[in-house]
């Protein structure tokens, strides 16, 4: 969301040098906007940061500006709807009145706002593709068929938001949509396994952190899930305190995630393994291409290459692992496997090791894997 919001940023300020009008009153404590100031010729229009407790009850001739900037009005409590029709080519919005008019609308910011729930009309926004409703507090329900209806959501940011997850969540995003790329990023919540496996069903990448609950949802997905995941490519997993507890038999029977590209683990405070989560969830990693973990502090090698992880990691190309204290090895071998047995990881070129204090070997049990295509070697402060 940080690149949306800097991309318009530098389209606005580049307003001069494409002809364009752009009339900017951020951080000057203004009240209310006057109408002398709104003119035909307008593109860009930036409110930010000041006292506005209301828009102009009246529509305004502005039918060229694409960008209205709101935020950081927090006593801004009166959104007229007859404000936004003369508003005709607007792309990117921060606040909400009746909604279906502005079919044109691509990105829409709520965040740091009090919404308490979505407007009338969203649904008919087709070319909506960024939605950030991160940090509302006050945000309880969606109205039913709201956020479905949006196929062209690429971008949704949920993380700090109030609303409670459950099996609404289902209907949020649609498979079908336009756009290859569909993002989700959910934090300091407690969703149900219901909705977690709605958003890996439909979603190309996931962004899980402050989850409250996450072992009794990958539980039920696991447990109760017939589901292949085939959509989502990247999955990222930070401050949550998930313990993977003994598998029973041999854990899941299929691949949930067979199209992993890239598996980002940041500050998983009980992990000890990958394994544990190749194991216990049935991952092959079969797609996998970037592993980047940092500051797990029980982690103590990545994978057991014996009963436990038997893939040969072909399609893995890099390596991260910063702030893990405890970690000694990557790959772990059985005393007596066979040194002609299967190779891990053989297409690795990028390798970054990071605060590793106590790591000693590459590879423990047998003799370091050739890794003949390795590009860029990256070690610091690690005593090997």
């Amino acid at each position: 969301m940080h690149d949306v919001v800097r991309d318009v940023a530098i389209w606005i300020a580049s307003s001069l040098e494409d002809g364009c009008k752009s009339l900017a009153r951020s951080g000057i404590s203004l009240t209310e906007i006057s109408k002398f100031e709104l003119s035909q010729s307008l593109r860009r229009m930036s409110f930010m940061y000041n006292k506005l407790t209301a828009l102009p009850d009246r529509e305004i001739q502005c039918s060229e500006v694409s960008t209205l900037l709101l935020q950081g009005n927090p006593d801004l409590d009166i959104v007229p709807e007859r404000f936004f029709q003369g508003l005709k080519a607007l792309r990117y919005l921060e606040e909400l009145p009746p909604l279906g008019g502005l079919r044109r609308l691509q990105v829409l910011d709520c965040s740091y706002t009090r919404l308490k729930e979505l407007p009338e009309g969203m649904e008919q926004l087709s070319h909506l593709r960024v939605l950030n409703l991160s940090h509302t507090k006050q945000l309880q329900t969606f109205q039913a068929g709201v956020v479905s209806g949006l196929t062209g959501l690429e971008v949704l940011e949920m993380t700090y938001s109030n609303y409670k997850w459950g099996v609404q969540g289902k209907s949020l995003i649609q498979r079908k949509t336009k756009f290859e790329k569909r993002q989700v990023r959910l934090g300091k919540g407690d969703p149900s396994g219901e909705c977690i496996g709605c958003l890996l069903t439909n979603s190309s990448s996931l962004t899980l952190f402050n989850i409250r609950g996450l072992n009794q949802t990958i539980e039920t997905l696991v447990t109760r899930s017939v589901d292949c995941f085939s959509s989502l490519k990247s999955l990222s997993v930070a401050n949550c305190d998930y313990t993977f507890p003994p598998v029973r038999g041999s854990g899941s029977q299929y691949d949930p995630l067979p199209n992993l590209e890239h598996l980002k683990l940041i500050k998983l405070t009980a992990l000890e393994s990958i394994s544990e989560i190749a194991v216990h969830l049935g991952l092959r990693f079969s797609s996998l291409g970037v592993l980047h973990v940092l500051g797990c502090p029980k982690l103590k090698y990545l994978l057991n290459c014996s009963t436990d992880f038997t893939q040969t990691l072909g399609s893995l190309e890099e390596i991260r692992l910063h702030y893990c204290e405890r970690l000694h090895d990557l790959f772990i071998y059985s005393p007596g496997q066979s040194p002609t047995s299967y190779s891990v990881a053989q297409n690795l070129r990028t390798i970054y090791l990071y605060k590793l204090p106590k790591l000693k070997t590459l590879c423990r049990g047998r003799e370091p894997e050739s890794w003949e295509h390795i590009e860029e070697l990256g070690v610091t402060d690690c005593r090997m």
